[in-house]
């Protein structure tokens, strides 16, 4: 496997050189969460139920909203 430093990556695909500097950043720093066991994706996995949970409830309302102005507006629409 060829080692290939950023610099050599902002010259082939012209991105700025802050910006490789960032995504190596982001991944040596998140990297071992990946591989960890009830660390942060437990969190986030709490975090995303009570996310799905809200919006749930939120189809919930529009659904209802929704068959209520079916149902007011039929004279209308003739539907």
């Amino acid at each position: 496997m060829r080692s290939i430093c950023y610099r050599q990556v902002f010259a082939s695909k012209h991105r700025e050189a802050t910006m490789i500097h960032q995504w190596k950043k982001a991944l040596l720093e998140g990297a071992a969460g990946i591989f960890e066991r009830g660390g942060k994706a437990a969190a986030t996995a709490e975090i995303a139920e009570g996310t799905v949970r809200d919006l749930h409830a939120k189809i919930g309302e529009l659904a209802v909203a929704n068959d209520f102005l079916a149902r007011k507006l039929k004279p209308w629409t003739g539907k």
